[in-house]
């Protein structure tokens, strides 16, 4: 009878050890899932990984390991769902890292074209783990195509630092530059980024339009001649020659520039391009011009006005040409030489590069919150009495704003003309640097021609004198309208004066407070 209980004992105690070491864990629907996902049976664990979450939803190892599946299927609207539903919760360990959560999501929201949400998370990564490039590169280039050119240029920076660079960031980081200005910089890393990729049409253009602002023309013809040689696309060929033909021009070598402006306006025609014709014509008749042959430029130019009639200012050109020939008409203060240098400065507008980068984002944001300390931080306050939200915009923007650096108070003034509604095409020589900057501009809205002048002026209020003053430049400048843009008040009588001063508008110092919000 005894050896009959030892001999229940053992049997049950064996289905036990069975059941407990043997048939439990392969009924476990975790280990299940597990033993799945090693045999890449991934619907099979998504099953098991579910029945888990259907008794315990807030396991958060469980919704890690579902996600991940999820998100290496392919199936990326149900993992973004988790991994939310994760940084939420904020649990973590080991296995299940913050950082790999918020990188997953992050490319999901990328892959979505969600941008913000991207931008966010990255900008999140980086607080945590300041020297994690895969944040940084995402950071730059999101802020550089939602042109906040000095925050990005901070990130490519660091890029720069902490990596070893490769062609996208040194191009990423010579654009930065370009935009703001930074001559030298910008050749640097332009050529920095043709060294790794020799053949790249884009690269060169930007290296060559960055030796042209340097004035290093011998070297930029030289690239221009390597883009025409390299390339067969029609587009690109016909940018790499008309500026090799302006480059000949500022080398003075003017047949031979001539030359490749006639070539210009050949293959325009041949290649049915007719927007290119126009302007080659039109560029064609300066190139004459500026190499005293006038006649010959009265014939490109008449080609285009019964070609393109209303043409730009053709029609103008020609009234002015023909004077200029004839000599007969002395009431005219103007020559046509007056305009040469107009066209040369304006050959390759401001945002020219910008536009044909590829680097521009198709959807924007208001990236502007991201960029703050915070809702109040930088431009409000908490007044000390009763405890609300002031602004102090005019002590942290306007006082900034006027003792900046001559390079910064240029970039600055360049961004804030263009929140304004104004695109920059070129800068103007200024008698007191100083004191502030002018610049030709187009009105967005218009097109209208716009002479602006920006100063920082403090120390005394404006007068009606330099405002007739500035009315008589934008008369001299050929503009269409003025606008004065300064950090000091008016004086009554030149408020008074503005009602004869139709051509001009003025941006006061409360504007100028609002507008600067985000630049500084």
């Amino acid at each position: 009878m005894v050896m009959f209980y030892i001999t229940m004992l053992f049997v049950f105690v064996s289905i036990a050890a069975y059941y407990f070491f043997i048939l439990a864990p392969k009924l476990d629907p975790r280990n299940k899932a597990n033993d799945y996902v090693k045999s890449k049976r991934y619907d099979d664990a998504i099953i098991e990984y579910r029945k888990i979450l259907d008794k315990n939803p807030y396991d958060f190892v469980v919704q890690f390991r579902l996600a991940s599946i999820y998100y290496d299927t392919g199936q990326i609207d149900e993992a973004a769902a988790l991994f939310e539903k994760l940084l939420e919760q904020g649990k973590f360990n080991i296995e299940v890292e913050k950082k790999s959560v918020q990188k997953k999501l992050a490319k999901i929201y990328y892959f979505r074209e969600e941008i913000e949400k991207t931008f966010e998370l990255y900008l999140s990564i980086s607080s945590a783990n300041p020297s994690d490039t895969e944040a940084l590169y995402h950071i730059a280039f999101i802020a550089l195509g939602q042109e906040e050119y000095d925050f990005a240029q901070r990130y490519f920076e660091k890029l720069l630092r902490s990596s070893k660079p490769d062609y996208e960031i040194f191009f990423g980081a010579g654009i930065c530059v370009y935009q703001n200005q930074k001559i030298n910089e910008c050749v640097e890393y332009f050529s920095k980024a043709l060294e790794k990729r020799g053949d790249s049409e884009i690269t060169i253009i930007a290296l060559l339009l960055s030796l042209m602002r340097k004035k290093d023309y011998a070297k930029a013809q030289a690239l221009a001649s390597k883009l025409t040689g390299l390339t067969s696309n029609n587009e690109v060929t016909y940018i790499a020659v008309r500026l090799e033909a302006i480059n000949l021009l500022l080398l003075k070598k003017y047949e031979t520039a001539i030359k490749k402006f006639e070539e210009l306006v050949e293959y325009a025609q041949n290649n049915q391009m007719t927007d290119e014709l126009y302007i080659a014509l039109y560029d064609t008749g300066f190139a004459c011009v500026r190499a005293d042959k006038i006649r010959q430029a009265e014939v490109y130019w008449k080609r285009l006005a019964s070609e393109k009639r209303g043409f730009r200012d053709i029609q103008n050109m020609l009234m002015t040409l023909q004077r200029e020939m004839e000599k007969s008409d002395t009431s005219f203060d103007d020559s046509i030489y007056d305009y040469v240098e107009g066209w040369v400065e304006t050959f390759v507008p401001n945002n020219f590069l910008w536009n044909i980068c590829g680097l521009k984002a198709e959807y924007t944001f208001d990236i502007k919150q991201y960029l703050l300390s915070g809702n109040r931080g930088k431009y409000d306050d908490v007044d000390e009495k009763d405890g609300s939200t002031v602004t102090k915009s005019k002590v942290n923007n306007v006082d900034t704003f006027v003792k900046l650096d001559l390079e910064t108070f240029r970039i600055i003034s360049n961004r804030l003309v263009q929140k304004l509604g104004y695109s920059v095409d070129r800068i103007m020589p200024t008698y007191r640097e100083h004191d502030g900057i002018d610049f030709m501009a187009t009105k967005k809205e218009t097109g209208e021609t716009v002479f602006v002048s920006v100063r920082r002026w403090t120390s005394m209020r404006v007068g009606e004198i330099p405002l007739r003053n500035f009315a008589q430049q934008v008369n001299e400048m050929k503009a269409q309208k003025g606008l004065f843009v300064t950090t000091a008040d008016l004086t009554d009588g030149a408020m008074a004066s503005l009602d004869q001063l139709r051509k001009i508008d003025v941006v006061l110092p409360d504007d100028i407070n609002k507008y600067l919000k985000g630049l500084i």
